[in-house]
């Protein structure tokens, strides 16, 4: 964010096409489907006809806003980018004894290419998404209360929970750092033998170079195993807290229908804001 905010006009082109769209959606897609709904089972034809239309309009619109979005967000992280390396630069090239002392000329190389690649990445593919999203969650959210206000309480009281992912996290973090580092030792053992191959055929010892890299290669896969598993228990954990969510607020809405208490575009409303918004991605 403190990155962004030194392009802050260009960060906000930049979100905003899809956010806007996402809330748009997330708030009148609900309502027009409760009211084709509702438009169907009381026969009001006109009610009917209307939300179809304004249902249509909207993923009519969708791609072209996508478009867009996909244009103005790489506006942004080109712009940020670009400052990035800019500042970069003009430091390396006032560095004096010191700064050279810390910033070998390789890790200098490595940041203006494979780590400036991996944030523009990272930028691209998480950073920008997450705004839209968020702000889609929160228009379901707000359009299920309209209908059901119960839902308000449950979102609040379920926030403790879903901020609790960083114990998932944090393991995640662990095991990748534990992944790198055997990625490291693994292409140090195979460098150093490469280079001495000539000597370990003259030894004859290649049936020990062998028997020593088990080891390494056995725990790199079983770092790459925890690493891969371990990143995935965050989102899961994610899925199943907006999978009660979406269903604590169903299950009594769908009860009311069948009761004949509450209207069945009521339903549709707050079933489409919960499950057909995929709401379970948006939270994760």
């Amino acid at each position: 964010m403190k990155l962004c905010f030194q392009v802050p006009v260009f960060f906000i082109i930049g979100v905003l096409p899809r956010s806007v769209y996402g809330v748009v959606t997330s708030a009148l897609s609900p309502i027009y489907v409760g009211q084709f709904m509702n438009g169907l089972f009381t026969g009001n034809q006109q009610m009917a006809l209307n939300a179809l239309i304004a249902m249509v309009v909207l993923g009519v619109f969708g791609p072209m806003v996508n478009a867009l979005a996909s244009y103005t967000e790489a506006l942004f992280v080109k712009k940020l980018i670009a400052s990035c390396r800019q500042k970069m630069l003009r430091s390396t090239l006032k560095g004096g004894t010191e700064f050279d002392t810390k910033f070998r000329p390789g890790s200098l190389v490595d940041s203006f290419s494979s780590q400036l690649t991996q944030f523009e990445l990272y930028m691209v593919n998480f950073f920008i998404i997450t705004f839209p999203t968020v702000f889609q969650m929160l228009a379901g959210v707000t359009v299920s209360a309209m209908s059901y206000p119960p839902a308000v309480y449950l979102f609040i009281s379920l926030v403790p929970l879903i901020f609790s992912v960083g114990y998932f996290d944090d393991r995640a973090g662990r095991a990748s750092a534990n992944k790198a580092r055997m990625d490291a030792i693994l292409s140090g053992k195979i460098s150093s033998t490469v280079e001495c191959r000539d000597a370990i055929r003259a030894a004859d010892a290649s049936e020990w170079i062998a028997g020593d890299m088990k080891d390494t290669l056995e725990k790199t896969d079983t770092a790459h195993f925890s690493s891969f598993l371990r990143s995935g228990f965050g989102q899961n954990y994610l899925e199943v807290m907006a999978q009660i969510y979406t269903y604590l607020i169903i299950l009594p809405l769908g009860i009311g229908v069948i009761n004949g208490d509450i209207p069945v575009g009521t339903f549709s409303t707050v079933q489409m804001a919960m499950v057909s918004g995929n709401l379970v991605w948006i939270i994760s």
